[in-house]
């Protein structure tokens, strides 16, 4: 699954204005007066790589877009995958062929991204059909799984077979929306219809039919491993991103604003903490002011970090300090959180 997310970096670079191109340097050393059309062609050409390439501007407005569907088919992958494994992952030899076949079609799905992140750009069609069929081969592997498990464990088959049902439904609403020509407009109200459908996919599949049983440790296990993957990934891609920032001429002048900067690392940690404390509290049906405290302190240090890149401090600095903000969850639970982690399982044993 991290190839999924590596494939982002697949779209392109911005180019620095700060660079002008050896040719066009010499053309404009020509002969005064005389109209330059290498240059005016190169300025203007709508077709060129500069045209579809957004400036400093508008880079974070120009990928949302094609994120938003990206992140959200990789998500579901996971969630679809982990669904299963947390109830009939048998680990033989059969499991793990399939399983291998699903990761072809992670693979197509990944070639497919930079068709999608260019065709936004474009900003005439939605360009969907690679990652559709790379979703097509691992709809294929999932099918053959939940069709084993429900031919093989009795007591669920209902709810395999309700599963292979509403994947494949969901799976060719996909199919007529990847290979039909629409435009981005229609295509994105249209992706809302097959989307709405993946997230019910576990109540459609197993609500009516009993469920399937799952093991908290496996559950941990793999959301815990989806979380650091992001986390990883969140820091290469800022890393990445930031470095077209860089400019002057030693090339370590930021040319744009350090505050904008350093929150490109800053939101989605503390998000990712903040989401892990809530569903800590929902799974437990309980509070506590430990985790309260815990959650102030990492804000705090996002806060600090944020505050210290508008005084100016320097932006290596208050990256490392974005760094520092896991740890107070860290060093908390290390020294005082885990006694009131053994104590919220037995005061829920004793209501």
């Amino acid at each position: 699954m991290a190839a999924l997310s590596r494939t982002s970096s697949a779209t392109p670079r911005a180019v620095s204005s700060s660079r002008t191109p050896p040719r066009a340097v010499r053309a404009e050393a020509g002969v005064a007066g005389r109209p330059n059309a290498r240059v005016s062609v190169r300025r203007s050409a709508p077709w060129g790589p500069e045209a579809r390439r957004p400036g400093p501007s508008g880079q974070g407005s120009g990928a949302v877009g094609p994120f938003t569907p990206a992140m959200f088919a990789i998500s579901v992958a996971w969630i679809g995958f982990s669904g299963f494994f947390f109830a009939f992952a048998t680990d033989d030899w059969l499991y793990r062929a399939l399983t291998m076949v699903q990761m072809v079609g992670v693979v197509v799905f990944s070639l497919g991204l930079p068709a999608m992140f260019h065709s936004i750009g474009e900003g005439e069609y939605l360009e969907l059909r690679a990652m559709v069929i790379g979703y097509v081969v691992i709809r294929i592997a999932m099918v053959l799984q939940w069709w084993r498990a429900a031919r093989e464990s009795p007591p669920f088959h209902d709810v395999g077979m309700r599963n292979i049902r509403w994947t494949v439904l969901v799976q060719l609403a996909w199919i007529v929306v990847g290979f039909t020509h629409l435009t981005l407009a229609v295509a994105f109200v249209a992706f809302a219809v097959p989307g709405a459908l993946e997230l019910l996919l576990p109540l459609l599949a197993q609500g009516r039919a009993g469920g399937t049983p799952w093991h908290p440790h496996h559950v941990a296990e793999r959301y815990g491993l989806f979380a650091i993957i992001t986390l990883g990934e969140g820091v290469v891609g800022a890393v990445a991103s930031s470095g077209d920032l860089l400019g002057g001429a030693a090339g370590t002048d930021w040319s744009a604003n350090a505050v904008a900067v350093v929150l490109s690392p800053a939101l989605p940690v503390g998000l990712c903490l903040l989401m892990a404390y809530l569903l800590h509290t929902l799974l437990l049906s309980a509070g506590d002011g430990c985790h309260l405290l815990l959650v102030s302190l990492t804000l705090t240090v996002l806060a600090a970090a944020v505050l210290l890149a508008a005084a100016g401090v320097g932006v290596a600095v208050c990256l490392l300090v974005v760094m520092l903000a896991p740890f107070a969850t860290v060093v908390g639970y290390e020294t005082i959180g885990h006694r009131h982690q053994r104590r919220m399982p037995r005061n829920l044993r004793t209501e």
